[in-house]
């Protein structure tokens, strides 16, 4: 395990990936209107490895959330998780 860098967990806490195991690189970018949710699709996907982030961008109390982001299969979907808050989702492939 990781001291420093970004780690990625399931839904039970189970590490997926460390960036200190492998090369990455930023696939795609976008930035999520705040209540909006939507999709991309990435063609070139298929057998790799990837980390889907949400940053807030405009926070302005603790508690507010950013985006929701998942991945099936090649699809990239953020969910809008709370109001107020507009989102920087990226893409990491990890090869």
């Amino acid at each position: 395990m990781s001291t420093y860098g970004l780690q990625t967990y399931d839904a039970n806490g189970n590490p997926l990936i460390t960036v200190d195991e492998k090369m990455t690189r930023v696939r795609y970018t976008t930035v999520a209107a705040s209540g909006v949710s939507g999709s991309v699709t990435l063609d070139d996907l298929t057998d790799i490895t990837t980390a889907e982030i949400s940053i807030p961008l405009n926070v302005l109390y603790i508690n507010q959330v950013a985006h929701e982001v998942s991945r099936s299969g090649n699809v990239i979907t953020w969910t809008a998780a709370g109001s107020g808050v507009d989102s920087l989702i990226i893409v990491f492939i990890y090869v």
